[in-house]
């Protein structure tokens, strides 16, 4: 360590007016008319140098000063406080306190003085009294920062604390190791991060405990290792793609540290069957986890605000539950999924027009108030359509204005609300819904296109006085039609012979 090789002479000009009483008579010295000094002494490694200080003689005649404290050990960043007295009275007090970079600062309101790194000794000088002293020294118990190689891998070997020595890791069966240790030169480590390819292709790697100090895991770190479980701590702020090739990966936990989950990181780990993202994550890429074909439980953290492209498609997820941090789920993102019910939070404000496709189980859905437009084909079923065979029950949020063409075509729909915001329903909307009983049209809808209806062949369906534009064969097949005498749609455009196609039609008064 760096010893203070210059003396510094600091001047503080008092502010307390009370004087310190000399027991023996003698005059003592007051802190409003008088300086003191603090002088920064060589330490003792010093001593030959001959530009060293000599100690001040005492003078009989004079009173001593006295300190609160004449040794202190102080961390990188600590304080403690020198308070002076004179004959029991206390003249005054400073703060002595060290900085990041070692340096020790001895202050007093706006007046400092800096003293170099490692240990020292500073004087306290009054006119009229004999100076005193303590020493100050700078116990650096930062820690060094460490990369997981091959070199460190060595250090922690010598130490007993892993089973290995690079040499031999290729015959590790389980990896376990301290964030920080105190090597043998007295330093303390700290290991941040995981070496790109460190422990690829160990061959036996089965297990691994990933120590709270890491921030980032390289790729490759682990690649083509048969681990079978992984938890990631909330320390790693950085995860690249670390376990490429991990075909035994069952299952993987995800802390709170990380905030997005790459494109396509755990793509095809046809092993892993259960996922736990945390709360720091706010997007999870494109194809994340697509195709892991046994992922049957997955657990999304209250952070996502994006899902991406094609996330979960092809896996064996039947439960999920999307948090309200979700704003964003793109196509596919659950595509060929086993999931029989679903969700969308209020805040997600824009789906994927494919996103649930070919979710053959998936029986209820509900849509909550953050989507304004539910789009072509979304929920479909038949030729062409998402493949929602199993479609029974659909709740429709109050934001949503538009139901656009074929978005729910062919499904299993038995009734359903249209929300009184909803202005206008698609060509061929609910068409070859052929278990829909009933519809109920809010008061807002104004247009029908064509075919909306058709093939609804058990729908009965009353339709509200404001519907100002009917389609050709919009309830073509459906078993009545049930309108009012007043309805716009007719004082503008009389109704047609076959009353839009329906079987039976019922005219009422208002």
């Amino acid at each position: 360590m760096k010893k203070a090789l210059l003396t510094v002479c600091l001047i503080f000009l008092a502010v307390i007016i009370t004087a310190c009483g000399g027991g023996n008579g003698t005059s003592a010295p007051t802190d409003n008319s008088l300086f003191y000094y603090l002088l920064a002494q060589q330490n003792s490694n010093n001593q030959n140098n001959n530009n060293q200080e000599q100690p001040q003689e005492i003078d009989p005649t004079v009173p001593d000063l006295e300190l609160s404290k004449t040794s202190y050990e102080l961390g990188l960043g600590e304080e403690d406080t020198v308070t002076v007295t004179c004959n029991g009275q206390i003249v005054t007090d400073f703060a002595v306190y060290t900085l990041d970079n070692n340096l020790i600062t001895v202050e007093k309101g706006n007046i400092k003085a800096l003293y170099q790194a490692g240990e020292t000794t500073v004087t306290v000088s009054l006119e009229g009294a004999n100076s005193a002293t303590f020493t100050v020294k700078v116990i650096d118990d930062s820690e060094g920062v460490l990369i997981l190689d091959n070199d460190t891998l060595d250090k922690l070997f010598e130490l007993n604390l892993v089973d290995t020595d690079s040499e031999h890791k290729s015959e590790l069966t389980k990896l376990h190791f301290p964030g920080a240790f105190t090597y043998t030169d007295g330093k303390k480590y700290k290991i941040i991060n995981i070496s790109s390819g460190m422990f690829a292709n160990c061959a036996s790697l089965e297990s691994i405990e990933i120590p709270n100090s890491i921030t980032t895991i390289e790729s490759n770190s682990f690649g083509n290792t048969p681990i079978k479980e992984v938890t990631i701590p909330d320390s790693v702020i950085n995860l690249e793609y670390a376990f490429v090739g991990c075909t035994s990966l069952e299952k993987i936990i995800i802390g709170n540290g990380l905030t997005e989950i790459k494109d396509g990181q755990f793509y095809r780990f046809t092993a892993l069957k259960i996922v736990i993202i945390g709360n720091g994550v706010t997007k999870i890429g494109n194809s994340a986890f697509s195709d892991c074909k046994n992922l049957e439980k997955l657990i999304i953290g209250n952070s996502v605000e994006k899902i991406g492209y094609s996330a979960f498609m092809g896996t064996k997820i039947e439960e999920i539950t999307i948090p309200n941090s979700v704003e964003t789920i793109e196509n596919y993102a659950f595509q060929g999924t086993p999931i029989k019910e679903i969700t969308i939070p209020d805040s997600v404000t824009s789906l994927g027009d494919s996103t649930f496709k070919d979710c053959a189980n998936l029986e209820k859905v509900i849509i909550g108030n953050g989507l304004t437009e539910i789009k072509s084909n979304q929920f479909s079923s038949g030729v062409n359509g998402m493949g929602l065979t199993s479609l029974k029950t659909v709740t429709i949020g109050n934001s949503v204005k538009t139901i656009d063409s074929a978005a729910f075509r062919g499904t299993k729909i038995e009734k359903i609300t249209i929300p009184n915001n909803v202005t206008s329903l698609g060509i061929q909307v609910f068409k070859d819904c052929k278990s829909l009983e009933t519809v109920t049209i809010g008061n807002g809808v104004t247009e029908i296109n064509s075919g909306a209806f058709s093939g609804c062949s058990l729908l009965k369906l009353t339709l509200p006085n404001q519907v100002a534009t009917i389609g050709n064969n919009a309830f073509l097949g459906i078993l009545c039609i049930r309108y009012p005498s007043n309805l716009t749609a007719i004082a503008t455009n009389p109704a047609p012979d076959d009353h839009w196609g329906a079987q039976t039609y019922e005219v009422f008064n208002n």
